[in-house]
């Protein structure tokens, strides 16, 4: 068992102290002597709580979150790194007003109105409290991969798991 961001559990399969871990890393994201399968990709969003100002519109652009406060994962997360690299392509300063390892608690900040989020469009269906707005351009997606060791075989419980993981996965093979 671990928990930290994708850069950390990547590392740790390299390392061997993880068999497999889920991350949200794409194959240039991963470090030496780690296998990523692609599983799942989702559109982030910028997520709202209902009624706010930007849930009026078809989508946003990322200048139009220059004034609201953003609720973010830490550094080495995979959502983090995806807003890390939107926002300096387009050439936009930003600090998040809250950084913090749990995605339940960002929403909750978001729910409460003290927050805006760049996640995962997914993270909120069915949730009547949480607006999910598209992003314009850029084509942020969140990508969920299978991380295993290239280097050699983990144990045969995470080679079967990691088997029926890749069998079951909705993503289509490169």
């Amino acid at each position: 068992h671990a928990s930290g961001g994708s850069v950390e559990m990547a590392r740790n399969v390299a390392e061997g102290t993880l068999g497999l871990a889920f991350v949200a890393l794409n194959a240039g994201g991963a470090p030496a002597g780690v296998e990523l399968t692609p599983l799942a990709s989702e559109p982030m969003a910028v997520i709202c709580p209902a009624g706010h100002r930007l849930t009026s519109r078809r989508s946003v652009v990322l200048t139009d979150l220059a004034d609201e406060p953003l609720a973010e994962t830490p550094p080495g997360w995979g959502t983090r790194i995806i807003s890390e690299r939107a926002f300096a392509a387009a050439g936009l300063e930003r600090t998040p007003a809250f950084e913090i390892n749990d995605i339940s608690t960002i929403l909750d900040l978001v729910r409460n109105d003290l927050a805006v989020s760049l996640l995962p469009a997914a993270f909120v269906t069915g949730d009547p409290s949480l607006a999910a707005v598209p992003l314009r351009g850029g084509g942020l997606v969140f990508e969920i991969a299978l991380a295993r060791p290239s280097a050699r075989r983990p144990g045969a419980a995470a080679e079967a798991l990691g088997e029926l993981i890749v069998s079951r996965s909705r993503a289509r093979p490169r």
